[in-house]
């Protein structure tokens, strides 16, 4: 019983998430367009840190010799759901940023963008000259992000490369 139990929230969260990323949409600031993640993702990954802490923090109640491993599992949780959490994605007058993990800015200048390409599982990649950035599909305004990019003279290909009008 547990088991089907486990599979009904798993499908439930799925399509929670999978319908925010649908009806999710980018936000403008100023002249810009930011794409974030959708609300359900910055959930999922939110609990993922809250396991992550709960677990290092209710384990120092626990048996002694059981802590190092439950306190370093929470570590893992807490380090996996923070490098993993997708970031914001802006178009900006010269280029496509992107924040890193660690708050910075990733920018990819329109000249320098050598390959826009649709992946298997949905996703964007647009390929600057030295780094690359990815529109998954955890991020908000899918549509609006394409016609961004063509608006920049950019079509996305199914295969490699891109076509510029």
């Amino acid at each position: 019983m547990k088991g089907f139990l486990v599979v009904v929230l798993t499908v439930l969260v799925s399509s929670w998430v999978a319908s925010q990323a649908l009806r999710s949409r980018p936000r403008k600031v100023g002249e810009y367009w930011t794409f974030p993640p959708t609300v359900a993702v910055r959930a999922v990954f939110s609990f993922g840190i809250a396991l992550g802490a709960s677990l290092a923090f209710f384990s120092l109640w626990g048996p002694k010799a059981d802590r190092p491993i439950t306190v370093s599992i929470g570590a893992l949780f807490i380090a996996m759901a923070s490098l993993g959490w997708p970031q914001t994605i802006a178009f900006f007058q010269n280029g496509l940023r992107q924040r890193t993990w660690y708050r910075k800015w990733k920018k990819i200048p329109w000249a320098d963008i050598v390959e826009v390409k649709k992946r298997r599982d949905g996703s964007v990649m647009v390929r600057g000259k030295n780094s690359k950035i990815v529109f998954s599909t955890d991020h908000s305004g899918r549509d609006q992000f394409l016609e961004e990019m063509e608006r920049h003279g950019l079509r996305v290909s199914e295969k490699k490369g891109y076509s510029r009008r």
